[in-house]
């Protein structure tokens, strides 16, 4: 008895592992904000259980670099913050979105990093390019 528990365990167990998704990948697309918009690109990496990110984009033709500051991923859902400097201003973005049939679709929120006060909020949306 104590055997078909176990059995029935890993199988369950395995089960779950097949069904989590692979989010690991570059995804391009465009962000869309109140008074602006442009190219974004984040790649999403995975060494064991522990994840990494790169976030760029672009605003008027001109690329921003980032500094990735926090990432989670649970499922299909993806939630970073990442800050760069626009203009002399130290900013940070907080995305959050899900990933579905190898695309991310999701809302940001921007915002001082001096005094927390808003910035900008929109939405991206990135197809996987690999």
């Amino acid at each position: 008895m104590l055997r078909r528990y176990a059995l029935l365990l890993t199988l369950a167990c395995a089960g779950i592992a097949v069904a989590q998704p692979n989010l690991a990948g570059t995804y391009k697309g465009k962000w869309t904000g109140g008074s602006a918009g442009g190219d974004f690109t984040i790649r999403l990496e995975q060494t064991g259980g522990d994840w990494k990110a790169t976030v760029q984009f672009s605003i008027a033709d001109t690329a921003i670099p980032t500094t990735v500051k926090t990432l989670r991923v649970a499922g299909a859902r993806v939630e970073v913050a990442y800050e760069f400097d626009l203009g002399g201003n130290k900013l940070q973005s907080q995305l959050e979105g899900d990933i579905k049939d190898g695309a991310l679709s999701g809302k940001y929120k921007t915002k001082a990093v001096a005094d927390g006060s808003a910035v900008d909020e929109g939405t991206c949306e990135a197809k996987r390019a690999e």
